[in-house]
């Protein structure tokens, strides 16, 4: 036979990196939401990716990362590489407020992690935080290939 057939390949892509969210909320004794300079975590932010099996390896040693602001003094997100954290710094004017979690937080590949942080003005952070998938398997539509029949 000569002549070609096109067929459909489905295109499905998941997120192989973690999304975190960190929502900053103040506690009464602020009486305006102050500025907030930076929010920091320590984390490893270079490593490898095997998308065939979505194995996900950390190379390198844990540094300071900083968030960036989606909403400034409240929201703060960024695309994490899989891995365990716990140290978190955020800085309001010239004053560094430390939170260490006493559990580890497990950024997971295609969960949205989302710590939602309260802050008081002696120090203190309370933890509140929730982990939903950052999003369903997601298709795109398929790509075809000719093979000759």
């Amino acid at each position: 036979m000569n002549g070609s057939r096109e067929t459909p390949i489905p295109l499905v892509f998941t997120h192989a990196m973690s999304k975190l969210t960190i929502n900053l909320t103040f506690r009464t004794e602020f009486s305006v939401t102050p500025t907030v300079t930076s929010v920091e975590v320590l984390a490893g932010k270079t490593g490898t990716i095997n998308y065939l099996n979505k194995i996900v390896t950390l190379t390198g040693e844990s540094e300071v990362i900083s968030i960036p602001a989606v909403t400034a003094n409240t929201q703060y997100a960024s695309v994490m590489l899989p891995q365990t954290i716990q140290n978190f710094v955020i800085k309001i004017g010239d004053e560094n407020y430390y939170f260490n979690s006493s559990t580890s937080i497990v950024l997971e590949s295609g969960k949205h992690h989302i710590l939602n942080l309260t802050v008081g003005e002696n120090g203190s952070i309370k933890l509140n935080s929730s982990i939903i998938d950052w999003e369903v398997e997601t298709s795109i539509g398929e790509a075809t290939t000719s093979h000759k029949i």
